[in-house]
């Protein structure tokens, strides 16, 4: 089933506006609740709860209340993947995990060596942590938001718009920790390559 073609409403703005100021609110000055807790599981339970909260339950009561749209098929969650996707999709994911070992190691000054012993000795748990942002995070924007806009102004240029809204919704939290400076820096660039591609 394909959904129709839609001009921009304000209601898709205001969402994604509310959105974005809540997320910000949460990634900056509340992100001192992050800090006040102690590391490991407690911080991650806490933070990938509210993740979940604000970003996944809110695009489906959007798509649910205000668009009155099928759940499944609008975060194609019903979409069988071919073998010629499932394979794209998995060599995409290899590319990113090895982009990932190569940032960390270039932000923490680690060899590679360094790196594989880290995960050895803290085990797979922080590595499934992220695996639950990575899917919250393809749940709102390659579900929702990608959607939407490709609706209104169809694909290329969709996937194009959703990947810089992509990109800015990192900025609250690194403005507030790291200075200005990181929004012109190369993990911008990255994260809007690798959106794109997703995308894709």
């Amino acid at each position: 089933m394909r959904l129709p073609k839609q001009n921009f409403d304000w209601t898709f703005l205001s969402f994604l506006l509310a959105f974005f100021a809540i997320w910000s609110l949460r990634a900056t000055i509340f992100y001192r609740i992050d800090l006040a807790l102690p590391e490991g599981v407690p911080r991650y339970l806490y933070s990938h709860l509210l993740k979940y909260l604000l970003w996944v339950l809110p695009a489906v009561a959007f798509v649910k209340l205000i668009r009155r749209a099928p759940i499944l098929y609008t975060f194609k969650i019903s979409t069988v993947a071919d073998i010629r996707s499932f394979g794209v999709g998995a060599l995409i994911g290899l590319f990113y995990l090895i982009g990932v070992a190569w940032d960390v190691t270039r932000k923490h000054k680690l060899s590679i060596n360094d790196l594989v012993e880290k995960l050895v000795t803290r085990g797979g748990i922080p590595f499934l942590w992220n695996l639950s942002t990575a899917f919250n995070e393809e749940f709102l924007f390659r579900g929702l938001v990608l959607n939407e806009l490709s609706r209104t102004f169809g694909f290329w240029r969709g996937n194009l718009f959703c990947s810089l809204l992509f990109t800015m919704i990192h900025w609250p939290h690194w403005l507030w920790s790291k200075g200005i400076h990181t929004i012109f820096s190369m993990d911008s660039g990255a994260i809007l390559l690798f959106s794109l591609v997703l995308g894709y």
